[in-house]
Order: C-alpha cells, then structure tokens, then sequence
C-alpha cells in the first residue's frame, strides 16, 4: 500500500498570499520574484545554471548596475560554487549562515526583511492602485507610528542639533528619511525604530570615526538606503556623536 507523500511547509509568515516561509530554494525564487521590484531590482532573466538570475539594480540618483545573483535557501550552500569560476554580485536566501562568506559577495536575507516589519504583508496592489500609490507624498506619520514617541522626540534633538551644520533638506521616502546639505547626495537617512533611530551614512565604516557609538558595516546586507555604514540612536545623550558622525560624512562629500 502505498501512501501519499505529505508536504513540508515552514513557518506561517502569511505574506502576501504566501502562507508559509520558504523551506527551498524554488520558495526562495518566489518570495524574491514578489519583492523584486520594490527592493529596487529589475529582473532580465532567470535560468538553471550560472546565474540564477541576471538583473539590473537601482543605486539610487537615476543610476543602476548590472548584476548576477545567485538563490540560495541558505547562504552557505553557495560554498559548493567557490571551486568554479562563477562571480556572484549577490546571493539571495531566506537564512544568511554564512559568517565567512566573501566580501565580494552582498547577500540578501529575506527573513529579516520579512520579520522587519516594514513591508506590507498585504497582496500587491492592482496596477491602478500602484501608479495611485506612486503619488503619494510620504509624511512622518508614515515612518513613526503614533505610539512611538520616544523615537519622536528623539527625531526632534537630532534635527534641531543637525541644524547646526547649516541648513539641509529632508525628503521623505516610503522607508527611510533623507537629509542633504546644498547640492551634495543625501549625507545620512534615518529608518525611525520604537526604541530609536537608525541612522545611515554613504561613507564605509572605516573612513569614519565614533568615541560613543558603535558602527557597523551594511555593504554586504540587504536595506533601503543608500547606505554603507549604520549606527543605532537610543537616546538624547547619543545626539551630539550622532551630528558629529554625519559632520564628518558631508566633509567625505558620501564617498565610499
């Protein structure tokens, strides 16, 4: 007698009319076929054997590079690839394993960006309802809900101190908020959190120096802005070494 084979599904995460998380690498390609475009890339083609997936990636300024990604349900399982001569801009997994993976390779995790909390886990929107949505303006209200004042006021001592530093722009996004100073690209962009600020800068960690806060590279992690390095802003006290980071961005004019 023969029985049915049962199917094994992962944690129910009900994205998008995705019910469960990805538990291969097919479920991998689909979640990333769904986030695509609005993670900023813009697929030419997908394909068994090198790559994956060939597309071109938004940099942000009206530019895009072309790059070659690889899916993985775990990053490790790209390790079998090293032998060969394959380059790989990117891996795109649901779980990022891998500590040692090569700096030449940014890898996307898309749990994380899943269990952010960011992105709608609504269906996506008609094609009506998307050239609709195209233009909205974006407010704070849509980045800081209404009971995250800590986060705030907290906005509100780092605005008032980056004053200082002359006087810039901000330009709301759908993610992050801008801040540019005079004719020069964004110098930080701030992921508003409940417990704080995240604030993004261009230049890398190394060409930036903190007595206070600690710094943390994103060249190889998958996020919205057009970030190299980020820092966390918990309190007030962390406001002054906060403006002095972003004092010293301007001064490096975003190089990377």
């Amino acid at each position: 007698m023969k029985h049915s084979r049962k199917n094994i599904v992962g944690e129910p995460i009900n994205f998008r009319g995705l019910t469960y998380a990805p538990v291969n690498e097919q479920g991998v390609v689909l979640l990333f076929g769904m986030l695509a475009k609005e993670l900023g890339f813009h697929v030419q083609l997908v394909r068994q054997g090198y790559p994956d997936c060939k597309a071109v990636r938004s940099l942000g300024d009206g530019r895009y590079e072309e790059v070659n990604i690889e899916f993985e349900f775990r990053s490790s399982g790209f390790k079998a690839h090293l032998k060969s001569e394959t380059k790989s801009d990117f891996i795109i997994c649901w779980e990022h394993d891998w500590p040692g993976c090569p700096s030449t390779i940014q890898v996307l995790e898309l749990r994380s960006l899943i269990q952010s909390g960011q992105l709608n886990p609504a269906p996506a929107a008609s094609e009506l309802e998307t050239k609709s949505e195209q233009k909205i303006a974006y407010s704070l209200e849509d980045l800081i809900k209404e009971n995250w004042r800590h986060s705030h006021d907290l906005l509100g001592h780092f605005e008032k101190a980056l004053r200082k530093l002359g006087k810039y722009k901000r330009r709301f996004t759908k993610f992050y908020i801008s801040y540019s100073f005079g004719a020069q690209k964004s110098a930080a962009e701030i992921v508003p959190q409940r417990q704080g600020l995240k604030v993004y800068l261009r230049p890398k960690r190394r060409h930036l120096k903190s007595s206070s806060l600690e710094l943390f590279s994103c060249e190889r992690i998958g996020h919205w802005t057009n970030g190299n390095t980020y820092f966390l802003v918990a309190g007030a006290e962390h406001v002054p070494a906060a403006v002095d980071l972003v004092k010293q961005a301007i001064a490096l004019g975003g190089a990377s």
